[in-house]
């Protein structure tokens, strides 16, 4: 066991790689790890890899000393990852309360690897050791090397508060008061906040700090309302209230109250405070009140009001980005305010103004829709012809030519439709409004002979696979869609992986990256393989292809997709067939399938959404954060993530826990299968729900329910939710074409009913 590592080949086989790397793919680890062991040396190699298995199995185990036994030596047999051999036998010790041989493991491990990914870990180790044994100062300075590696991490929190602790303890109380500070105002939703709240008030309370300044308890409630820790910032700012008698001070709470109002959905209160602070305010210091107030404004429904603060707000800021946004504002809530007619003749007024930008074809866009309204489809027509002619770059082009085609079906020029639907599914067949043009064709395809412009058949063909297998979205929950219901073609070794080959496998990262592909370490294994050489001669295509292949292999599924989107992305806005397969799979992998199907099964749901919402989310990154603080796979909200948790029986819940995929996508999928419920089956309703939450969607049902689905989308008042569904929904009917063969066929109308049974 103690024996040298043998020496390497001259260069490994590229069959072997290759063969390798698909066998992985294919489930098949066994295989894999035999071959990659011909590469790294043979019999000997596999015997450390063994040891390194079982040594992994009895730390699991909790048989530490066992695992210490396995590991002994294995750094000197397995030189690529004698960084993991001596992390692993640190945490052993460490298990154990072997301090001084958990230091010297992690010690070794920088002296000898000092680009390892671990390096963090045995600094925060390290400074563990020397903090169980008492040496503070050693503690403070390792300490502080970690957090100056990741200052932002949620580890950087626990080394804050040691150290906090260590001045404390040596007496530098001024310094441990500022570290506690740092936890309690700039963190209140971190698990030790209270700790360190209960440290600091003591120190307060001994003389040795002063009392928070009114600055850091303002920091604090806004870090609370914008974690959406609505009724502990209500306690805070009454607390506030009470201590604070200074003009500016009462000011600055007003505002605090407003926003929180607003935050609470108790938009006429919040409307009434800002209109307080911004009441005998110059022009330019109520612009910022003047915005929340025309957002509660809005958010209550009172547009009129809403339009005149924006007006105003135009007339002040002139033609800065600023008064553009807000004229833009004051024309599309007349719309919002199914006031068409109004709206048509402001957004005229605002392309006069601003003839040029996005926001110019978006008011062109409006127009249309508002005549459309109105009943004028002609014009409605005209104006999406307009809007394409004066911005043929524009992202509303495929919009345009669908809606275009559907006013014109309403005036029965259905000849005149049939080719602008043709060029909508021309541009993207999958996408959302691809999907749209394709049924309305389908209902044709007796009228003519379907082909686009340039006299090719692939929109026949695209059809011709509708017809075969048309797979629609369920109208009721028990009908929902399972991986079970069309039979799912077997995984094919891509031409990606089939290059495998093309890769520097003998350099020292190569060889590291299969062995710690033999060891399960995947993701690291990802890490290296991302920047692993290619042998000269291929283009960068190939390789770009080839690299996202093994990546997706090893389950690095968002660096796979990012390689294929920015290498191959027009190969992806078709439909999958022949080398696009390759493309669609990296760019739409069954990520986790395991758990999806897990949940599926469980929740009876289907798996493709459950996927085609997870690529909408995170793009399968699993430690994804959104600005509201959603995290993971299916982008839970810790807050909605503890209700869920209490209703599955999850105990012991934590955030941290919704980083792990079991756990995110199992609470997304719940989540999902009671939004489906809540409004009858409706995906498409269920999918804004995901987005806006389902009091929102409840509200829209309530004004365009029983409209056509593809009306009822565009009247969806929210942007964000609107491209949500739309991206959605083409993210799903991908998934079911690639892997189901089956065509997606979007709900034609939107029942206004709904159970109202979920308040989250």
């Amino acid at each position: 066991m103690h024996n040298a590592a043998p020496a390497p080949a001259a260069r490994p086989p590229s069959a072997a790689a290759t063969q390798a790397i698909v066998a992985f793919e294919q489930g098949d680890q066994s295989r894999a790890i035999e071959l990659i062991e011909q590469l790294l040396g043979g019999a000997p190699a596999h015997e450390a890899d063994q040891h390194f298995v079982s040594a992994l199995l009895a730390f699991g185990d909790g048989d530490f000393a066992v695992a210490r036994e396995h590991l002994h030596g294995l750094e000197i047999q397995m030189p690529e990852v004698a960084d993991f051999v001596w992390s692993l036998a640190a945490r052993a010790a460490r298990a154990t309360g072997d301090w001084a041989q958990a230091r010297a493991n992690w010690t070794l491990l920088l002296h000898n690897v000092p680009g390892s990914p671990l390096s963090l870990e045995a600094w925060f180790g390290i400074a563990d050791s020397y903090y169980a044994e008492g040496s503070m100062r050693q503690a403070y300075a390792a300490y502080q090397a970690a957090i100056s590696m990741a200052p932002y991490s949620d580890r950087a929190v626990i080394a804050w508060y040691a150290q906090a602790r260590i001045d404390e303890a040596i007496g530098r109380y001024r310094e441990a008061a500022q570290l506690y500070g740092t936890l309690v105002y700039r963190r209140p939703d971190d698990t030790l906040n209270s700790e360190a709240s209960a440290h600091l008030n003591a120190l307060i309370a001994r003389g040795y700090a002063s009392p928070p300044t009114f600055a850091q308890l303002l920091w604090r409630i806004d870090r609370l309302l914008g974690l959406g820790a609505l009724d502990q910032a209500q306690r805070e700012i009454e607390a506030l209230k009470a201590q604070q008698n200074d003009e500016h001070g009462r000011e600055e709470i007003i505002y605090r109250e407003a926003q929180l109002a607003h935050h609470q959905q108790d938009y006429d209160k919040a409307a009434e405070l800002f209109a307080t602070l911004a009441a005998g305010k110059p022009a330019w210091a109520r612009i910022n009140y003047d915005r929340w107030l025309a957002r509660c404004y809005m958010s209550a429904d009172r547009f009129d009001e809403a339009a005149a603060t924006y007006q105003s707000l135009a007339q002040r800021l002139g033609r800065r980005r600023e008064g553009r946004d807000a004229l833009f504002k004051v024309a599309w809530l007349a719309y919002n305010n199914r006031q068409p007619e109004l709206a048509v003749q402001r957004f005229r007024q605002f392309l006069s103004a601003f003839p040029y930008g996005h926001l110019a074809g978006e008011a062109l866009w409006y127009i249309g829709w508002n005549q459309f309204l109105l009943g004028n489809f002609s014009d409605a027509a005209q104006t999406m012809e307009t809007l394409r002619a004066r911005f043929p770059a524009s992202s509303l082009v495929q919009r345009s030519l669908y809606w275009q085609g559907r006013f014109l079906f309403d005036l029965d020029h259905i000849p005149q439709a049939i080719p602008l639907w043709q060029q909508t599914v021309s541009m993207a067949p999958l996408d959302y409004y691809g999907l749209l043009a394709s049924d309305r064709l389908e209902q044709y395809r007796g009228s003519g002979p379907l082909v686009f412009s340039d006299g090719s058949t692939r929109l026949a063909a695209l059809l011709e696979g509708a017809s075969k297998t048309d797979v629609g979205l369920p109208s009721a929950l028990d009908n929902s869609l399972r991986r079970d219901e069309v039979e799912t073609p077997e995984a094919t070794a891509t031409n990606a992986q089939a290059d495998a080959g093309i890769f520097q496998w003998n350099g020292g990262t190569g060889r590291r990256a299969l062995r710690l592909m033999v060891l399960g370490l995947h993701e690291p294994a990802a890490r290296l393989m991302a920047r692993l050489p290619a042998l000269p001669g291929y283009t960068s295509a190939r390789i770009a292809m080839a690299r996202a292949g093994i990546l997706h292999g090893l389950g690095a599924y968002f660096e796979a997709y990012r390689i294929v989107a920015g290498t191959f992305g027009e190969a992806i806005d078709d439909i999958p067939e022949d080398i696009s397969v390759d493309y669609f799979r990296m760019a739409y992998p069954q990520a986790h399938d395991e758990y999806v199907a897990l949940a599926a099964r469980e929740l009876g749901i289907s798996d493709d959404l459950i996927l085609a919402i997870m690529r909408q989310e995170s793009n399968f990154r699993t430690d994804a954060r959104s600005w509201a603080n959603a995290r993971g796979l299916m982008q839970i909200i810790p807050h909605t993530g503890e209700k869920i948790a209490a209703i599955l029986g999850v105990e012991e819940y934590e955030p941290a826990m919704l980083l792990q995929p079991a756990v995110n996508i199992r609470f997304g999928a719940w989540y999902l299968s009671r939004l489906l419920e809540n409004f009858y089956g409706n995906p498409v309703l269920a999918i804004a729900s995901y987005n806006a939450g389902p009091k929102n969607v409840s509200h829209w049902l309530d004004v365009y329910g029983g409209m056509p689905t593809d009306v009822f989308v565009e009247q969806i008042p929210f942007r964000e939710t609107r491209n949500y569904v739309r991206n959605v929904i083409g993210n799903l009917a991908v998934y079911m074409r690639l892997y189901r063969h089956g065509t997606l066929r979007v709900p034609r109308l939107v029942d206004a009913i709904y159970l109202d049974s979920l308040d989250f």
